[in-house]
Formats: structure tokens, C-alpha cells, sequence
């Protein structure tokens, strides 16, 4: 029977493996592009983006420009960054879930 023990485990590991991958595609559908100019200020805001989202940080003289996918709280955070900093405000690409 051991090997049958063995042979659950296994199966419970993929399976989960699984669900993992495809709850991380699920999730990564709802985000939202963004396209956004914000201050250098907002550095704590910028780290978070640059470890959650998938995102291009450009460093410019002034300003930094974010450009990607967000979830929707932090480009909601980035929005209201954006329309308070003298610079270019943000442009959401859209905000409807990907079609799969």
C-alpha cells in the first residue's frame, strides 16, 4: 500500500500545481493595462507595482512612466498618483477582462 500513498501524493501535488497555474491565469485576466506618469515621490508605490505587476518603468528627468498590467486596486492607487502630479496624467488602455 505504500505505493498507493505514494501515487496519491504525487497526484494531489500536480493537482494543485494545476490549480495554481490556472487560478494565477484567471487572476492576471482582471488586471488592467495602464500607461501612467508619476512622480518621483511615489517610490514606495513604484516598488509595489515593480513586484506585483507586470510593468516598464521608465526613469525620465522629471517624472517616471509606468506602462503594463495591474491588478485594478493598484491601478486605482496609480490613477489617483497620476491626477494629482503636475505630470501627463494616466491612460487605462482598457478595463474589461481579457477574453480568453
Amino acid at each position: 500500500m505504500p505505493h498507493e500513498a505514494e501515487h496519491r501524493d504525487t497526484t494531489a501535488l500536480e493537482t494543485g500545481a494545476a490549480l495554481r497555474a490556472r487560478l494565477s491565469g484567471v487572476l492576471a485576466d482582471l488586471w488592467v493595462d495602464v500607461d501612467a506618469v508619476v512622480p518621483y515621490a511615489a517610490g514606495e508605490l513604484l516598488a509595489r507595482i515593480r513586484e506585483r505587476g507586470t510593468v516598464e518603468i521608465r526613469y525620465r528627468a522629471h517624472d517616471v512612466r509606468v506602462v503594463g498590467r495591474v491588478a485594478p486596486a493598484l491601478a486605482g492607487e496609480l490613477a489617483s498618483v497620476a491626477a494629482s502630479s503636475p505630470s501627463a496624467p494616466m491612460r487605462r488602455r482598457s478595463v474589461a477582462p481579457r477574453e480568453s
